[in-house]
């Protein structure tokens, strides 16, 4: 609450939203905004959640589009695709006009009860508010295990001390 001029009370109030907090005046004219978010984000773009793939079938496109967000350069960055499933969607990445498989496991190995990762970038370095954008086609190899009818998986960034991945999961047609 604030004391306006002539003794009138003027209400705020606030809604966090993701990680941005919006505050806006219950009373008066306008609203006023409070930070915006300051750490990296990542954004997934072109997937939903009725996404359905079939094994050895069509593939689907997305993109991953990374944020820095902070005051300084971030070393050191994965940007990449996540899954506990124990099948592998084929993954590939649109890169100087070609489309590349990216390998499973380049920056971490599969554990029992951890996930596999694939990197579009491993190791990258993101410059104070630089943001890169990664085109990703996912698809199921022929040999899809049939007892597995939905995957779960993530597409997004990690580095030193933070991670932001979102959901790209799907349903296995048959």
């Amino acid at each position: 609450m604030a004391l306006l001029n002539g003794g009138a009370v003027r209400r705020t109030g606030t809604l966090v939203l993701g990680s941005a907090l919006l505050a806006g005046s219950v009373l008066g004219a306008g609203a006023a905004y409070a930070a915006a978010p300051t750490g990296p984000t990542a954004k997934i773009g072109g997937w939903s959640k009725h996404v359905e793939l079939k094994p050895g079938g069509t593939s689907r496109t997305f993109t991953i589009t990374v944020r820095n967000r902070t005051d300084h350069t971030l070393k050191g960055v994965d940007i990449g695709y996540s899954t506990y499933a124990a099948e592998r969607p084929v993954l590939k990445e649109y890169t100087h006009g070609m489309w590349k498989t990216v390998p499973w496991g380049r920056t971490h190995q599969r554990n029992a009860g951890a996930p596999s990762f694939a990197a579009f970038a491993s190791g990258r370095t993101l410059k104070r508010g630089a943001t890169v954008t990664y085109t990703v086609r996912v698809s199921l190899p022929r040999h899809w295990d049939k007892s597995v009818s939905s995957v779960q998986a993530q597409a997004g960034a990690r580095g030193e001390g933070w991670s932001d991945f979102r959901s790209v999961d799907f349903r296995v047609a048959r």
